[in-house]
């Protein structure tokens, strides 16, 4: 089993690119499984004391209600450092603006990091930007600094140009490169450490 369906739950049959065996590909993605095959506008948190689950479902419905879709473009494969992801073919104002206030807008959700989380993070050397964002919002990569990415491999090194040129064309000949909106939220929940996530609601963009 080489894919995972986060809404269901569920391991599922998956293809493999061309140049790896089952175990090769599994092992490479092992990692972005475990998360289910997503975008990330809020990156995973613990709730904040006298904050719970329903609470927060209920301020995500709420903010759906007020956000409209946002017309994204065409995605590519591409190279992300040492991973290989799905990202807009071109930048997006609206879907910068849309990931912006998610952050925002759940930050009295979020727990603070611990000091182990914090200097695991500083430890990667942040620039200075980033490092102010990871004592703001607990998470480097947002704001100016976020970009959309929909992860379809974990680190691959060396491979990751040639996995990338691969997945592109198996991406062409699908006939998968089209406009894509993002017109709803989901909410993820992990039960333990190494565990899957899983969605647990999602909310249309309705505005």
């Amino acid at each position: 089993m080489i894919a995972y369906d986060a809404a269901a739950g569920l391991e599922l049959p998956g293809l493999v690119p061309q140049g790896w065996t089952e175990s090769t590909w599994r092992a490479a993605t092992e990692e972005p499984l475990r998360y289910g095959f997503h975008g990330t506008l809020k990156a995973p948190m613990r709730l904040a004391q006298g904050r719970d689950e329903p609470d927060l479902l209920n301020a995500v419905a709420e903010f759906a209600r007020r956000m409209p879709a946002v017309n994204i473009g065409v995605l590519e494969v591409a190279r992300l450092r040492s991973f290989v992801a799905l990202v807009p073919r071109h930048n997006s104002a609206d879907l910068m603006a849309l990931a912006g206030s998610v952050v925002e807008a759940f930050e009295p959700f979020r727990a603070p990091l611990t000091e182990t989380e914090r200097q695991k993070r500083l430890s990667a050397g942040l620039p200075p930007a980033l490092a102010a964002n990871l004592e703001r919002y607990g998470y480097p990569y947002v704001m100016e600094s976020f970009r959309f990415h929909m992860t379809l491999s974990g680190a691959v090194g060396g491979q990751a140009d040639r996995l990338a040129q691969n997945l592109g064309r198996a991406y062409s000949d699908a006939g998968l490169a089209r406009p894509v909106f993002v017109d709803r939220l989901a909410v993820f929940r992990q039960d333990a450490p190494g565990h899957k996530f899983r969605i647990i609601a999602s909310f249309a963009l309705q505005a």
